[in-house]
Order: C-alpha cells, then structure tokens, then sequence
C-alpha cells in the first residue's frame, strides 16, 4: 500500500474558504485533495485569523460551524477547546512533507476603517512572520508562501479597500489612484517576507500577479475566494509542489492569461506591477 504524502494548510481564509462557497466541495482544501491524490491533507487554516493569530491562537469563529458540518473539524476542538492554536497543532501531526502558509490580508483587513493603524501593523506582522517561518521549519523545509491577492476593485462596496487605500494617499499627502497605493503598500509590506524565503530557499505563489482585480469570477465579498478563485489557488499550489526544486532557490510562480511563470526570488525590488508609478512607494516609506 503506498504511504500519502502529507501537506498541512496554515493561514486564513486564502486557504479556508468553505464559508465563501456552496459546499465543501468547491473549497480550496478539496480541490487540494482532488488535485493531489498522494497527499493526504490537514487543513489548519482558519477563515479571519491574522499572523498574530496564527502564532498565538485564536477562536475560530467564522468558520468552525462550516468545517464541523462538512466532517472537516479544526483538529483538537471536537473536544469544546474554545481557541486553535495552529502552530501547537502542525507539531502534533504525524510526518508533514510540506505546509501552505497564508497568512497577512486580516492584518490590515482588521484596520480599514482606521488606517492610522498600519505602521502598527505593519509592524506587528513584520514581527510574527519570521516567528512563524520559524517555527514551521522546524518541522519540514517544504513551505510555500502565498502572498496575499489584491481584493476585488469592481466589489469595493462591500469592505471599502480601495477606499481605504484613498484614506492612506490622503495621510500621505499625495495624488495617486488607489490601485496604486495598494501596489505600493504590498511593496513595502513584502521585502521581509521575500528575504526570508530566500533565507530559507521557500517558493513563492504570487497571487497579487495572479487574480485579475477586474475578475469578479474570483472572488466573493470582494476579498474572499470564490469557487474559481480557489481552484486557481489549488492549482497553482499542485504546480508548486510537483514542479518546484525544493533544495534550489526561492522563485515566484504567477499565472497570466494562460500560463503559469516562474521566476527567480533576488533581491532586486519586487513589483505588483512593473509599469506602475513608482511615487507612491516614497511617500509609503514615510509612513511605514
């Protein structure tokens, strides 16, 4: 009988949309499973838990009814634990091959409606990122890392992030489109991360150069993934793992129109979108 590779899922909802979706069927962890047919998986993720969430545990409220119902409980809280602790319970699993850790959108999700909030968050989660990377090594060098998607543009109706990028170009004083100024706060936010996974020689799934903004397919309530969006995110992480070399160096990989891309991971400045004014990432700096 062969033995099933094992892939833990840590994070947010990037990796536990089954709240956003008509049943558990079309969530990214069974498209996972679908795709993956030599993994078994354990999803570890959970809908609305930020990085300081994930390192310290937090009630799984969004999504605990959703998972228990579909047979998919957070591991450990079928017996009343009230709070998930992620990282305690990847440390029990048995031989995990790789982890899918996403994790960041809800760190400043939390703060759209006070956005004089984010040089703290920024930093907190400038903080808890290494910790976690940390941690996860310890159990196995196959990470990936999911870099947050850009939400929804045609939606922003819904949770006011393009709006809220305004109120940022307004802290800064400039005269810049919102897209922009999100292009520019991803740009400031991520270097860390990026140098990390070179430190540690992780791959990258590049989902701000992968969902389309104007794509309103991919996504539900603006910033969640929707039923095609998480396939995408299923197949983009299969490709990873049959596809990358994990004793090479860190790389992107990003979808276009068509087909996957790979680059490599230096640490020359990493762009959302390269013809893009770059203005805005001077102002950003002040503030962050």
């Amino acid at each position: 009988m062969t033995t099933l590779k094992h892939l833990a899922l840590i994070g947010d909802s990037t990796i536990d949309n089954i709240v956003w979706v008509p049943s558990y069927q079309q969530c990214v962890a069974h498209y996972l499973t679908t795709l993956n047919p030599d993994y078994s998986i354990t999803n570890l993720a959970a809908d609305g838990f930020t990085s300081g969430d994930v390192l310290k545990g937090q009630a799984p409220q969004i999504s605990y009814k959703a998972r228990r119902d579909a047979g998919d409980e957070f591991p450990g809280m079928e017996h009343g634990c009230k709070v998930f602790y992620p990282l305690q319970k990847i440390k029990e699993l048995e031989a995990v091959d790789a982890v899918v850790l996403s994790v960041g959108g809800n760190d400043v999700r939390e703060i759209l409606g006070d956005m004089c909030m984010l040089p703290q968050r920024v930093s907190e989660f400038w903080e808890n990122y290494p910790k976690i990377i940390e941690e996860l090594s310890k159990i196995t060098p196959n990470i990936i890392i999911i870099l947050q998607y850009r939400p929804c543009y045609i939606k922003d109706g819904i949770y006011g992030v393009y709006a809220a990028m305004d109120a940022v170009n307004h802290m800064v004083g400039g005269h810049f489109k919102d897209v922009d100024i999100l292009h520019a706060l991803m740009e400031e936010i991520y270097p860390p991360v990026l140098a990390l996974a070179r430190q540690h020689n992780i791959p990258i799934l590049d989902l701000p150069r992968t969902f389309d903004i104007h794509n309103a397919d991919l996504y539900e309530c603006q910033i969640e993934p929707s039923e095609s969006g998480g396939q995408l995110i299923a197949e983009m992480v299969t490709h990873i793992l049959n596809e990358h070399d994990f004793d090479g160096q860190s790389r992107f990989y990003f979808k276009g129109d068509e087909e996957i891309e790979s680059e490599q991971n230096t640490d020359d400045v990493w762009r959302v979108d390269a013809t893009a004014d770059f203005t805005p990432n001077l102002y950003l700096k002040q503030l962050i």
